[in-house]
């Protein structure tokens, strides 16, 4: 404690504004704010938790560890001012440069202005191929082939779903225009063979129930529909619409804080994808992770690797004793997680929960919940009504006390179509969740695991989650 004394009375006395600081206290709860003032005598310390200024105090005697840092609220006022300094005046009138400065300004904490500037990419480039067609720069046949790169780019560079959709119904219309018939069921036909080629199922599928309504007879979309109705990829393609709808399907970024090598972010990748894996098991199949963008050389992401710390197990040491990871902002759309390079996925899990659900550690109690919000190496599993143990000192969101993990969840705005515990979509393997085999290492690494199970979702048998997709942007 001295130690800790020493390091506290060293911050305030700096000269200069303060930094930011995670405290990790021993119940569990990490405070992200910035060290006001200690009292020696009552042995507190008081610390600054928001941008209004709001204060909050601790007793010395609760600290577990302490990692110095920028506040989220530092960096975005810092990169507010860049923006309104240097990147907006410097904003050209056109799709590309517009483009430029949103990507900037969603991976720096401003994901409002950068909605705003992805959207006048999309607006100037729109404007763009209409001025072209009327200057005969680009021929009115060719506006249909336009329209499907506008679409494929929103969709897939910009991450404008409902915008992409709208050129992609557009697109649709003009193709429409062009076979210039009266409605029948080859009409119908031939231009759900054209959305399918496309990509666009769901709108190849109208099609051609609207074919067979015209036409019971028409046996080529009879069987079109057949074929899409009961396709794996469509209905896995509907599955992961619907959990993105609500919420449940994560887009989440790995930030590297040092350059690394292609064979270390392959490790990444494989990681996100067993944590995808291991979430979805946890959830009883109502959550996954369905994008992750790595990058070395950055300190900006919802998981950051830490400098110097690529070949450590744990926060504090090599070895992986004590801290191992730690998540601040937890249960708030700022949610960070620290870690070293060589993190578990049971470890990510454990942090990553705190991080999107605020929910609370359960390892300050004797016996703990067989959840994997106990202490490493944990099951894979949350506690819900049958399993929850309580009387631990661990803290959650507001009104979580006493709770289970399960229940904290689905009172949450965000989750409320979550279907409550157990999900009655979701069927254990043989043995369920008690049955549990060993782990891969004899550490903590990885934690034991138990043998999963499966959605059973309009007749789809999933028994994982939709692969994670992976941006790599290597500096």
């Amino acid at each position: 404690m001295k130690r800790i004394l020493a390091v506290l009375v060293a911050v305030i006395a700096a000269a200069g504004p303060l930094r930011g600081d995670n405290f990790v206290m021993k119940n569990g709860q990490v405070v992200e704010g910035k060290l006001k003032s200690w009292d020696e005598a009552k042995k507190t310390f008081t610390v600054i938790v928001d941008e209004k200024g709001t204060t909050k105090t601790f007793k010395m005697n609760d600290l577990k560890a302490r990692f110095p840092g920028k506040t989220t609220w530092e960096r975005r006022a810092e990169y507010l001012a860049q923006y309104e300094k240097t990147k907006k005046p410097a904003v050209k009138p056109t799709w590309e440069s517009h483009q430029t400065l949103g990507k900037w300004c969603k991976k720096f904490l401003l994901p409002e202005k950068g909605l705003e500037h992805l959207r006048m990419a999309r607006q100037l480039r729109v404007e763009k191929l209409v001025g072209d067609i009327e200057a005969g720069k680009i021929k009115p046949d060719d506006e249909l082939d336009h329209r499907l790169r506008i679409a494929k780019w929103l969709e897939r560079e910009l991450g404008l779903f409902v915008e992409s959709k709208e050129e992609y119904t557009i697109a649709y219309g003009i193709k429409r225009v062009l076979l210039g018939e009266e409605p029948s069921a080859d009409l119908h036909y031939r231009l759900g063979k054209w959305s399918q080629e496309i990509g666009l199922e769901d709108m190849a599928l109208a099609d051609f129930e609207r074919a067979v309504a015209l036409n019971p007879k028409h046996s080529s979309a009879k069987d079109a529909v057949n074929r899409i109705r009961n396709s794996t990829e469509f209905k896995l393609k509907m599955l992961g619409e619907e959990y993105d709808k609500y919420g449940r399907a994560w887009h989440i970024s790995v930030a590297i804080e040092e350059g690394v090598d292609k064979k270390f972010i392959d490790g990444w990748k494989d990681r996100i994808q067993g944590l995808s894996e291991y979430v979805w098991n946890i959830t009883e199949g109502q959550f996954y992770i369905a994008d992750c963008e790595i990058e070395d050389n950055t300190s900006e992401g919802k998981i950051i690797v830490e400098k110097g710390k690529l070949d450590w197990r744990g926060m504090d040491n090599k070895e992986g004793s004590g801290v191992l990871a730690y998540c601040a902002a937890s249960g708030t759309p700022s949610w960070e997680v620290h870690c070293p390079g060589i993190t578990g996925v049971s470890v990510l899990a454990h942090e990553i929960f705190h991080g999107v659900f605020g929910l609370p550690d359960e390892y300050y109690q004797n016996p703990m919940c067989e959840c994997v919000m106990k202490s490493a190496p944990n099951p894979q599993r949350l506690c819900d009504t049958s399993n929850h143990i309580g009387g631990g000192s661990n803290r959650g969101p507001p009104g979580s006390e006493g709770k289970t993990c399960w229940q904290i969840i689905i009172d949450r705005p965000e989750f409320k179509a979550t279907p409550k515990h157990p999900n009655p979509l979701w069927v254990w393997a043989e043995g369920g969740p008690e049955k549990m085999v060993p782990a891969k290492t004899p550490d903590h690494v990885e934690g034991p695991r138990n043998v999963g199970g499966e959605v059973r979702w309009q007749r789809l048998q999933v028994k994982e989650p939709p692969k994670t997709v992976f941006m790599i942007l290597d500096n």
